[in-house]
């Protein structure tokens, strides 16, 4: 019986469909009747294809800093 924990720890084999065929059968069962896990896939999917779509290039410096600067406080690098 597949858990939400392994549905957590195989999202990534799931959705590239390298599991088992068994395995993938138990997760697609899980999904059909746990609201949370499939929430979780559901985002997992979103996020897959936002970072797919973002640029091979790095930003801008100033862009970078300028996003770190938004985020809240945390320890400097290397400290």
């Amino acid at each position: 019986m597949v858990m939400c924990r392994d549905v957590n720890a195989l999202a990534t084999e799931y959705m590239e469909g390298t599991l088992g065929w068994r395995r993938r059968l138990a997760i697609r069962l899980h999904l059909l009747i746990c609201d949370g896990c499939r929430a979780f896939m559901q985002q997992m999917r979103r996020t897959v294809r936002l970072v797919g779509s973002l640029p091979a290039t790095p930003p801008p410096p100033e862009t970078e800093a300028r996003l770190l600067a938004t985020l809240p406080d945390r320890p400097s690098p290397g400290a």
